[in-house]
């Protein structure tokens, strides 16, 4: 005669089974979400950008608003512009938000939009998952938030697509299927929050897409008018 121990353990086994089989069809489709999310097409990135550059973090200042951090504000130092919008100078010292992942003296390859328009703003950020936003108080408080203490107008980076430049490498988030590269760019999973890849071949893949014809106008760190 079964034990009780061996009758519950008959019972339970198929409903354990068909709750690991639940559990991995929903961690399926999160991941297949996140992919979607975090999708990284690089010439999409670089064509919808109005600057890509490779910038180094000089300072970095937290930004409040009464009821939440807002962003931060940056200095950077331009060290290889690869893309500007219509074609604008770009000058050595450029002021930039708004995430608050950058460190000081490190050097990103940095994918910024111009935003002068708070309400377009707030459209974009509505467009982002609801688990990947804080909650706003009050449409007051929306317009708080995307002028963030003067870091609208002004340009703001993609903080999905931010590489960390280190040594020969940029690190980006996520893993290397999120990214979409050409073959000749070598890309490897570096952890596994991290792919590396390989900064001289992206660098030439994003300077092959080529840029608007030059104007005689400049983006630079007093800027407070749109491109």
């Amino acid at each position: 005669m079964a034990s009780t121990k061996q009758r519950l353990e008959r019972k339970f086994h198929p409903i354990a089974l068909a709750l690991l089989a639940v559990f991995t069809l929903c961690l399926a489709g999160h991941n297949a979400s996140l992919a979607t999310i975090y999708s990284v097409e690089f010439k999409h990135r670089h064509d919808s950008s109005d600057l890509v550059a490779i910038i180094e973090v000089t300072s970095s200042q937290k930004i409040k608003t009464e009821w939440d951090t807002c962003g931060y504000r940056y200095e950077g130092k331009v060290v290889k512009p690869l893309r500007t919008a219509k074609g604008k100078h770009v000058r050595d010292n450029i002021v930039f938000g708004r995430h608050g992942s950058l460190k000081i003296g490190e050097r990103y390859l940095l994918f910024l939009r111009w935003w002068d328009d708070s309400e377009a703003w707030l459209q974009d950020f509505y467009a982002q998952p609801a688990n990947q936003r804080i909650l706003i108080p009050s449409p007051k408080d929306g317009i708080e938030l995307a002028e963030c203490g003067g870091l609208m107008p002004g340009f703001q980076y993609d903080h999905i697509v931010a590489g960390h430049q280190v040594d020969a490498e940029f690190l980006f988030y996520g893993p290397a299927t999120y990214y979409t590269l050409p073959e000749h760019v070598e890309a490897r999973q570096a952890s596994d929050y991290t792919v590396a890849i390989q900064a001289d071949g992206l660098i030439r893949y994003l300077k092959s897409l080529g840029d608007p014809p030059v104007n005689e106008s400049e983006w630079g760190i007093t800027d407070t008018s749109p491109p």
